[in-house]
Order: C-alpha cells, then sequence, then structure tokens
C-alpha cells in the first residue's frame, strides 16, 4: 500500500477527526513534515459568538419594531378617543360563537320503555363417557 501511494503522483493529505466538545467532530487535515494539525474550535467559537451578536440584533430590532407599532398604533386610536381601551372588531367570517350570544333552549326529552324479548340459554349436554 505504502508503495503504491509513494509512486502515485496525487496523493491526498490524511484527515482526522478532532473532538471539539458540544461542537462536535470534525476533519481536519495533516500538514508539513512534522504532523500538526490547527485547532479548529476557537474558529468555530467565533463563528457561534458572531450567530449569537446576530440573533440578539434581530430580536433587539424586532422588539423596538413591535414596540414602535404599538406606540402608533396607540396615537391612533388615541385620536377616536379610545385609547388602550378600544376593542378588537369581531371577525364574523370565522365559526367562533360567543358564549354569551348563545341562547338557552329548553328540550323536552321523552324516553320510552322497550322490551325486548329474552333469549332462552341452551343447555349444555354432557357427554358420557
Amino acid at each position: 500500500m505504502m508503495e503504491a501511494w509513494e509512486s502515485s503522483t496525487r496523493r491526498p493529505l490524511p484527515q482526522i477527526a478532532i473532538d471539539c466538545g458540544h461542537y462536535g467532530l470534525h476533519a481536519c487535515t495533516i500538514k508539513g513534515k512534522v504532523p500538526s494539525v490547527e485547532d479548529p474550535e476557537p474558529v468555530l467559537r467565533e463563528r457561534e459568538e458572531e450567530r449569537y451578536k446576530a440573533q440578539k440584533e434581530e430580536a433587539a430590532k424586532a422588539e423596538e419594531e413591535r414596540l414602535a407599532r404599538e406606540r402608533r398604533e396607540y396615537h391612533d386610536n388615541a385620536e377616536d378617543g379610545e385609547g388602550l381601551h378600544k376593542r378588537p372588531q369581531q371577525n364574523h367570517n370565522s365559526n367562533f360563537v360567543d358564549v354569551d350570544d348563545v341562547k338557552d333552549e329548553k328540550v323536552k326529552v321523552m324516553f320510552e320503555v322497550v322490551e325486548f324479548p329474552s333469549k332462552k340459554k341452551k343447555k349444555k349436554r354432557r357427554k358420557l363417557i
């Protein structure tokens, strides 16, 4: 096997799996005369920190937009004299029925006594031996 590798013009660099804790296993290439491998964990940490910062910024931006929208709605409603106490409009296209709007209906229930004919049990025969 070594002779085939030495005579080959294309020699792929070997890779090893490095355990990076909660980042999992990562394949790294061995380089140089003296085998050495770069530690991938610092790069993985930087990527995770960048992703975390981006998520925080997106969350902060979404929160600011939500607050701005609420302020805008409050001021729009305040001009009507209703402010925050405005009751949301009901959507009549849905099948939702408000419990307060339901009318009580009285239902008369009648039970009839129905008798079913009883079946006679068959007698079991004993076999004589």
